[in-house]
């Protein structure tokens, strides 16, 4: 399994990689054949929280036991296998992991060397492969393919776990970003979620303007260091020229281009209820920012990530 080429995409939260995720597993490699819907959204946070991989009883969408499509079967058989594994991590304690935001932690994060060290420690590698595994056959892929944003804060545990993964990095205008986090809050909460599930939604713009100057920063170093593993896209790219956008996608993953990957699927909008945008047609706009975001709000965010607005090849909208 260290040999296999998994295919993870990540990026800062409401940046596209949803839509990415799902164009994506329109192609023959990706596509999970046993899912009914033909195309699942599942985040495994195996890497992010490795600590609740054991664990059933998530959120629809949101871990382990929901990316196996519920396959109660080969849940039981991941840990079965995982039994030592388990036992030794529980010894062990996530509470030092990354993973888990303590005051240790936020100084192990900083260390690549110390991370790593853990991570093996943990047997991470062991519980992803064995994990991703199962994965292959309980969703019926000829490859793997998973999304989770956190995961960008993890690539090197992705890269130590899997040498040969490639890894695609998507990141939008702040401005849209921001514009996305007031909007899906608002929709989150119209459907009955409380306060304290979206509470990363109510992100101030102090707090965002640090998060998203963070993951670029991150983007902007693993584009850097190589473009064997490594790609970033974006979501601008994808919106306004799918088509060149997924041929350079393909190419990076050793694909073939399938044009199947742009065509849309209405029956597909019943099985996500929450965010229908995420199944409608490819938009270069979804919404208005000044709908969600106020000119002040808009010009601090914009003042704050000048450095990397320009470094994308953003314009300002203030």
């Amino acid at each position: 399994m260290k040999e296999n080429s998994p295919v993870f995409i990540v990026g800062p939260g409401r940046s596209g990689t949803s839509l990415l995720y799902r164009i994506l597993q329109k192609h023959t490699a990706f596509r999970p054949k046993n899912c009914p819907a033909g195309v699942d959204l599942t985040e495994t946070k195996i890497f992010s929280a490795p600590g609740t991989v054991y664990d059933k009883k998530r959120a629809q969408g949101v871990g382990a036991y929901s990316y196996l499509l519920l396959n109660d079967a080969l849940f039981d058989e991941f840990k079965s296998k995982l039994r030592r594994v388990a036992r030794w991590q529980k010894l062990l304690g996530t509470s030092i992991l990354p993973g888990e935001y303590n005051f240790f932690t936020r100084r192990l994060l900083n260390n690549r060397i110390l991370r790593l060290m853990f991570w093996r420690l943990y047997q991470g590698p062991a519980m992803v492969r064995s994990f991703f595994e199962i994965a292959k056959k309980a969703r019926g892929v000829e490859r793997l393919l998973e999304k989770t944003p956190l995961h960008l804060q993890r690539i090197p545990e992705i890269k130590y776990t899997y040498p040969d993964a490639k890894i695609i990095g998507i990141i939008r205008h702040p401005i849209d970003t921001f514009t996305s986090y007031r909007r899906r809050n608002e929709v989150e909460l119209k459907s009955g979620a409380s306060f304290e599930q979206v509470f990363w939604l109510n992100a101030t713009p102090e707090q965002f303007c640090s998060g998203y100057a963070m993951d670029e920063g991150i983007i902007q170093r693993e584009n850097k260091q190589s473009d064997r593993d490594f790609m970033y896209i974006r979501y601008e790219d994808l919106t306004t020229n799918p088509r060149e956008t997924l041929q350079r996608i393909f190419s990076f993953l050793g694909e073939e281009y399938e044009e199947q990957c742009l065509v849309e699927d209405e029956t597909d909008q019943m099985y996500w209820e929450i965010d229908p945008l995420l199944f409608n047609k490819i938009r270069t706009k979804t919404k208005n920012w000044r709908d969600y975001i106020e000119q002040d709000e808009a010009e601090y965010i914009e003042s704050t990530l000048k450095t990397s607005i320009e470094q994308l090849g953003y314009k300002r909208y203030t």
